[in-house]
């Protein structure tokens, strides 16, 4: 092909690089001699011009002959991956089909058995749970509920093979359109594996096992069959299972009785039982109804005029009759759950349950609020052995009143009981009881602590800081330790968090659980290791016998013994000299921290002997300012009634203390302050009984 330039733009069109193509006749195929290019030699740029034609010729020519091209070959790549990738989950699927478990109990007529609780020696504390009165099928039960079970928890139930791929497919960008997990993608016959046949445990092997399970099952029967096992058997709190036993619990009645306004209450319990129960939390439970109502309306079931009365007359439950126990049992079936499935027959189930100082603790917990004058007050109370076996818990002043669990279910902030946890990474670092600190005004970056009271009493030993409850010194020990350390302190302590990054962590601005708290501070009491909170020791059946048994796993070493010498010498003078005086024990040693929040809000005392931890929290449930109580007040007071039964049922021996001799001669103390050398603990008058608290103890915690 040739191209050229003509007349008196050729200048011009050299320039540009601009080409007129000129047709050319095919070559002769003898022709010895190519065809002289009518450009000339400044044209030679243009003669690498081909046209489409040539240039996928030439694209042609670099295929090697016999070569596939590159799409055909990925294709298949792609299929020899894909058969492999089938065997692969051929393979799994077989192992983990032959390890589920057997699904025969499904057709036992039986509903769930009873949960028989007994305590720490065998003695009978509380039944829970239903007997075998036979299974309701769902043409027994109203339509209604099972309206509002289905348009909650599984609209495709009955088109799915046990999975539901577009619910998934829903839950994940609803999931990423909140930025957090806030819908399940698990259909009614997942639900039903899971509860029935698998742990609560959150893995990917755990998932695939509820999905396999979930496909067999479908295979083995039929829809129906599926919805009568799982409204006879899914979990609905109180130690109930399936919605017959829930019905006569929550209302008094049958499930065939019940209306529209109570079924959609129940199924709405099928998110968190526990938390969702109208007698731990009656708005919390009505609240869900409304959001069941409002997807029983969205699935055409019921009109808009049906929910709005409902809503304007929520239904009521029956009232609740409890005895000292009912907190402390709803524990144990909670912490029951995460151990075993749903029971099939009637098990019983020894705890660590103390019968004396469960009634001591509701007793000095309600008399204790009553003479507070605040009938809103609540409060909390649990008590533990160094073991870590819960001996006592109360969740509130009435159980009647509400079943809302406070010392398992609330999270509030600890205030200054936290600051036992900075001290603790401070003694990791070279600090002692006698080294000096500085209780004086200053500021962290932008960050300005203050005492509540507004004194700030200068040079004192670490024992005296953390005695007065000193905020400053407290906010100056984190930031020389490091807040991700105090933060690692508290969590291997058994302080789960989350944790605010910042050095107002120091004052307690995490919230924690009460359970959690007391389970922390044992580390203290049991020589520096740590505990695992729980009351349940043995579970047994009539028949299997022996289910399971509690075996104290090793005991991680968190502390060092100078390093528990310490903390315990500082914690002993906060009774003594500190801001906990009224939880003093007649006769013993006891250590433990005040806490008082912001605004009054939360006040809490922890402490604990050589084989008891016990911790107290007061408060509002509404998070409301009290009537300025204070850690080392009522807390404290509950605390000591509690604990003078415990140490008379169980003599604890003397705490190890701090000496100076326990620290190596070459191992100096830090000085924080350059300040003469400790003197004599003095007894100064601690920030909680100051009576310049008002104004500053609403903007500072203490």
């Amino acid at each position: 092909m040739g191209a050229a330039c003509f007349g008196k733009f050729d200048d011009a069109c050299r320039h540009l690089d601009f080409v007129f193509v000129t047709p050319q006749p095919p070559k002769k195929p003898n022709s010895a001699k190519k065809r002289p290019s009518l450009q000339g030699p400044k044209a030679t740029k243009s003669t690498n011009i081909k046209t489409p034609k040539q240039l996928k010729k030439t694209k042609r020519s670099k295929q090697k002959p016999g070569q596939r091209p590159w799409w055909s070959r990925l294709v298949g790549w792609l299929i020899v991956a894909g058969i492999w990738l089938v065997l692969a989950l051929s393979l799994v699927t077989a192992y983990y089909a032959v390890t589920l478990p057997d699904t025969d109990q499904l057709t036992d007529p039986r509903i769930q058995g009873s949960v028989r609780i007994l305590d720490r020696n065998g003695n009978f504390v509380a039944e829970r749970g239903q007997k075998h009165e036979g299974t309701v099928t769902p043409d027994e039960v109203p339509d209604h509920l099972i309206n509002a079970i289905l348009a909650t928890e599984d609209r495709n139930f009955f088109y799915h093979p046990g999975f539901d791929p577009i619910g998934i497919a829903r839950a994940v960008v609803t999931n990423i359109s909140a930025g957090g997990v806030v819908q399940g993608g698990s259909t009614l016959t997942q639900q039903l594996a899971k509860d029935l046949f698998l742990s609560s445990e959150k893995s990917f092997e755990r998932k695939f096992k509820e999905l396999l399970l979930a496909v067999w099952l479908e295979l083995r029967f039929t829809k129906d069959e599926l919805l009568t096992f799982y409204i006879n058997r899914v979990y609905l709190g109180g130690g109930t299972y399936g919605f017959p036993a829930a019905s006569r619990y929550y209302f008094s009645k049958d499930v065939g009785d019940l209306d529209l306004g109570e079924s959609a209450l129940l199924a709405g319990l099928l998110k968190a039982p526990s938390r969702l129960s109208p007698f731990a939390d009656l708005e919390a439970s009505r609240g869900r109804m409304a959001v069941v109502l409002l997807a029983m309306l969205d699935a055409g079931h019921i009109t808009a005029e049906q929910r709005r009365a409902i809503i304007a007359n929520p239904p009521v439950p029956r009232k609740l009759i409890a005895d000292g126990s009912s907190y402390f049992v709803d524990y144990v079936l909670d912490e029951l759950s995460t151990l075993a499935r749903a029971p099939d027959a009637d098990i019983i189930v020894r705890t660590s349950y103390d019968p004396l100082i469960q009634s001591m603790a509701n007793k000095a917990l309600s008399s204790q609020l009553a003479q507070s004058g605040d009938d809103a007050l609540q409060g909390a109370i649990v008590v533990m052995s160094t073991n870590g076996q819960v001996q006592a818990l109360v969740g509130g002043r009435s159980y009647a009143g509400s079943s809302f669990n406070r010392a398992t279910q609330a999270r509030r902030q600890p205030g200054s009981s936290f600051k036992p946890f900075v001290y603790a990474t401070a003694l990791q670092t070279g600090l002692t009881p006698e080294t000096q600190v500085d209780d004086s005004q200053k500021n962290f970056g932008k960050y300005r602590p203050r005492n509540y009271s507004g004194r700030y009493r200068g040079p004192m030993t670490a024992t005296e800081a953390l005695a007065t409850s000193s905020n400053v010194v407290a906010v100056d020990l984190a930031q020389r330790s490091g807040i991700d350390r105090v933060i690692e302190t508290a969590q291997s302590f058994g302080l789960p968090g989350p944790f605010k990054r910042d050095l107002s962590i120091a004052l307690g601005s995490s919230e924690v659980r009460l359970l959690d708290l007391v389970g922390a501070y044992g580390v203290f009491a049991n020589e520096g290791k740590k505990l695992e909170p729980h009351a349940v020791l043995e579970v047994r059946d009539r028949e299997a016998g022996i289910l399971y048994r509690y075996a104290q796993r090793q005991q991680l070493v968190l502390m060092t013994e100078n390093e528990v010498r310490a903390m315990n010498s500082m914690l002993m003078e906060v009774p003594v000299r500190g801001t906990g005086r009224n939880a003093r024990v007649t006769g013993y040693k006891i250590a433990g921290k005040t806490g008082t929040t912001s605004d009054y809000r939360d006040a809490w005392f922890v402490g604990y002997s050589s084989n008891q931890i016990a911790g107290v929290w007061v408060g509002h449930d509404d998070n409301s300012p009290t009537q300025k109580v204070t850690g080392g007040a009522l807390p404290a007071r509950i605390f000591a009634e509690v604990m003078e039964t415990s140490v008379a049922l169980n003599a604890p021996q003397e705490l190890p203390g701090w000496r100076a001799v326990d620290v190596p001669a070459d191992l100096a103390p830090p000085v924080i302050a350059d300040q003469q050398p400790p003197t004599e603990l003095k007894t100064p008058k601690s920030d909680e009984e100051d009576g310049l608290g008002g104004f500053l103890r609403r903007l500072f915690g203490g």
